[in-house]
């Protein structure tokens, strides 16, 4: 008998406004098996997003995001593996409601399943929800299920939600999430995410990390970009891939620059820029003729003072 899946959660904020679209990019891979569950699987971001206008509910986190992963001694084809994640999203309790896509991958040495789900429910508008507590209990089940369906045996896993297979990483971050604790990683991924989030082009993004102090090392011939912090410590953006489930990799950081560039523009086109701009010329004029009311106002009151003092010495 094969092993079974490992069920993880990826810990990623997601709160760029075009976070799911560059996931649908990343995902959208070939010889993938695709499936949506109330939802286009080939445009499922805009449609997670149509769900959240709908709603009045577009800020915050934009999906979650879990990954199902078999072991290569498990034996199932791509379809069964691909029919286990739709399964699973179909037996959780937690899912109802919630428009999500199953995307599974063969490009590694074992089939995975990734599992994104919309942050905000169809039905009731609220946002999405899962506890410890809730998601060991939905391992259990899949546990039970892939038992049950392919005579799979439980392989025992590390449980948490943080990502990674470093265990003194591992307990640093716990401690930074959980307290004041600094961790180097943790803070070096939130300045990255930051200034991506405010770049639209790669000289941009080289230009807002430098006022943090961070280099970008970007390999011609590979994928890998290496971040490097003012006291010359380095991680790579594989590293903090497999600690955050974030992609901070040359392509992934292309798409997203490219994305944050679009919606931009598309700002632009709206009005948006213009009113923006508008109203903070509107602002200065304000500020302008309020300095110049309360510059009159002072000499007035200088002259009324001059005025009385001298009248009180007749």
């Amino acid at each position: 008998m094969g092993k079974i899946a490992i069920l993880k959660a990826i810990n990623s904020k997601s709160t760029g406004k075009g976070s799911s679209k560059g996931l649908e990019d990343y995902l959208n891979k070939e010889n993938a098996l695709k499936t949506g569950i109330d939802c286009d699987c080939d445009n499922w971001s805009s449609d997670f997003r149509l769900t959240k206008a709908v709603f009045d509910n577009l800020e915050g986190r934009q999906y979650k995001h879990f990954t199902q992963a078999f072991e290569k001694e498990s034996g199932l084809s791509q379809e069964e593996v691909h029919k286990a994640g739709i399964d699973l999203v179909k037996m959780c309790k937690q899912f109802e409601g919630f428009q999500a896509v199953v995307i599974t991958h063969n490009d590694k040495e074992h089939l995975h399943n990734h599992i994104v789900i919309n942050s905000v429910n169809s039905e009731t508008g609220k946002k999405f929800r899962m506890s410890n507590s809730e998601l060991k209990t939905l391992k259990k089940n899949m546990d039970n299920y892939l038992k049950q369906e392919f005579n799979l045996e439980p392989t025992k896993a590390k449980e948490g939600i943080v990502k990674t297979q470093d265990t003194k990483t591992h307990q640093a971050i716990k401690r930074a999430l959980e307290s004041n604790y600094e961790s180097f990683t943790l803070n070096l991924a939130k300045d990255i995410k930051k200034s991506l989030d405010e770049s639209t082009t790669q000289e941009e993004l080289k230009a807002n990390l430098e006022k943090k102090d961070i280099k970008m090392d970007i390999s011609e011939n590979h994928n890998v970009i290496m971040f490097i912090d003012k006291n010359k410590k380095k991680v790579s953006s594989k590293k903090l891939n497999q600690i955050f489930g974030v992609e901070f990799d040359k392509n992934s950081l292309e798409k997203t620059l490219e994305n944050n560039l679009e919606i931009k523009e598309l700002s632009k086109d709206t009005g948006l820029e213009e009113l923006k701009q508008e109203v903070q010329q509107k602002q200065k004029i304000i500020e302008i003729e309020t300095a110049k009311f309360l510059e009159r106002e002072k000499v007035r009151k200088n002259n009324w003072s001059k005025s009385k003092s001298k009248g009180l010495e007749r």
